[in-house]
């Protein structure tokens, strides 16, 4: 009997789920669909083009994904005449392209299992009577599964979005909801000020497409605390196995606890010669039983509090991007600065925001041309909010999943199948989806960054693999026993 299942998305985590689950043949002969629209195939957002040179976030020796070969990224690189060496930064397109080539391999070669490819987005999801799932696209086609599994990735930002501050007014000609639309941004004019709204690393990737462009072009990034990422450090020393010991055993506590053990162990690497990226990189396997040792208490002030100090020590970027942002802001075309906005208005040919400073009592006016969302992940909770989630609103570590699949996670949430908080996607540990009813959908699986919920760290490439395989392992034990 052959058992399918149907992954809804084709970025990163759904390429690897096909892999993994098509490379198994223990267990029943499997019919995998894969649904997403063919352009994001194995790349998703993050690893679609190379028109703008992109580098990714991390060393090539940290990202290979293959069982068997902890160095098959530069390996492929270098098989293709691609300059590649262990510690470099290398384009983005070129993951895209090693995702894409090993989900080629696996659908060659499925052994007993078929594997499908469906162009398009799926819009709902509706359970049947004999206990399986019509997975319904927004062609019209209807795909039948026997497991779910949601991959829709972050949201890309391609909406119709209306800024709350300028009083229900559109913005949609000044406000580039979308950063990575390369194209639109190729058409301002060689004197604009870009005022983006965000400071990690979408924000510098959009400084670093367009800096080339005019020697005239500014740039203002501001975010809550005016922070920016930390970079990264080429092969920086280890810390030894019972330092690292050490420090795990004592972030048994609260976050205020465990930040005072980070630090006290950072200096003490540094006074031997170490840096402090080693032991934040130590904690990384440790993040999710950290994490769930909290309470939901310890949780929010995390969010409120440390999260974004974390965020940008944790989620780091390579040295030549904060070479140029240090370039750009001694030649005073970069700016950066921590507050909020509180009104935006057009204002002749551009933008007036009236912008309230960290730790200010009034506000400054800024004038801009453009306005560019590189919050990340959206800008609007993924469910209704309450009165008591609105007062936390700055909580809110997951927003929505893509303009591709805010109608599938509202019917999701509108038919009970799915559960949302203030902390976003309601997932068990064995990666089911939470019904309005606390009880878990058997069928249904989420992988993707929306699992920051349950476990935090679930953006990068290490830590979605492993969320990956315990994912699959649960999904095969459960195919076997059906």
């Amino acid at each position: 009997m052959t058992v399918s299942i149907v992954i809804v998305g084709a970025g990163f985590c759904g390429t690897m789920t096909a892999i993994w689950l098509l490379s198994d043949q223990t267990a029943k002969p499997l019919s995998i669909a894969l649904v997403d629209d063919s352009y994001s195939v194995s790349r998703g957002i993050a690893y679609r083009s190379d028109e703008e040179g992109w580098l990714l976030n991390a060393p090539a020796r940290t990202l290979s994904v293959e069982r068997d070969n902890g160095n098959g990224f530069v390996d492929y690189c270098r098989l293709r005449g691609r300059p590649a060496e262990p510690d470099d930064f290398l384009p983005r397109a070129w993951y895209g392209d090693y995702l894409a080539h090993l989900l080629k391999q696996a659908v060659e070669n499925p052994g007993k299992h078929q594997f499908s490819q469906h162009d398009g987005y799926a819009v709902a999801l509706k359970p049947v009577e004999d206990g399986r799932t019509k997975v319904h696209l927004h062609t019209g086609v209807e795909i039948s599964a026997d497991h779910v599994v949601l991959a829709t990735g972050h949201s890309d930002g391609r909406r119709s979005i209306t800024v709350a501050a300028t009083g229900g007014a559109s913005l949609d000609q000044r406000f580039l909801a979308n950063p990575w639309d390369a194209v639109k941004l190729r058409t301002v004019p060689d004197d604009s000020h870009f005022f983006m709204c965000g400071s990690g690393l979408t924000a510098l990737d959009v400084v670093y497409a367009l800096h080339r462009r005019s020697e005239k072009l500014r740039f203002t990034l501001m975010s809550r605390r005016g922070l920016l990422p930390q970079h990264h450090c080429q092969s920086p020393p280890r810390l030894q196995p019972e330092a690292r010991r050490s420090l795990l055993d004592q972030l048994t506590a609260g976050p205020r606890h465990c930040i005072t053990v980070v630090r006290k162990v950072i200096a003490e690497h540094r006074a031997r010669g170490g840096d402090w990226r080693e032991v934040i990189d130590s904690l990384r396997p440790a993040v999710p039983q950290i994490w769930s040792n909290w309470s939901e208490a310890d949780r929010r002030a995390f969010v409120r509090h440390i999260a974004p100090y974390w965020d940008t020590h944790r989620h780091r970027q390579p040295a030549s991007t904060a070479a140029l942002v240090a370039s750009l802001r001694t030649s005073g075309r970069l700016s950066l600065m921590g507050g909020r906005i509180e009104t935006i208005s057009e204002h002749g040919d551009g933008l007036l925001l009236a912008i309230r400073p960290r730790a200010a009592t009034g506000s400054r006016v800024v004038h801009a041309s453009y306005f560019v969302n590189c919050t990340g992940v959206g800008m609007a909770p993924a469910h209704r909010a309450t009165a008591s989630d609105r007062e936390s609103h700055a909580d809110c570590i997951y927003r929505p999943i893509a303009r591709a699949c805010d109608s599938l996670f509202d019917q999701l949430r509108r038919d009970g199948i799915a559960k949302f908080d203030w902390a976003g996607l309601c997932v068990d540990e064995s990666y089911r989806v939470v019904r309005v009813s606390s009880c878990t959908n058997p069928s249904l699986f989420y992988i993707g960054p929306a699992l920051r919920r349950r476990f935090w760290e679930a953006t990068a490439v290490p830590e979605l693999l492993m969320h990956i395989e315990r994912m699959t392992e649960i999904i095969m034990r459960q195919v076997s026993a059906h």
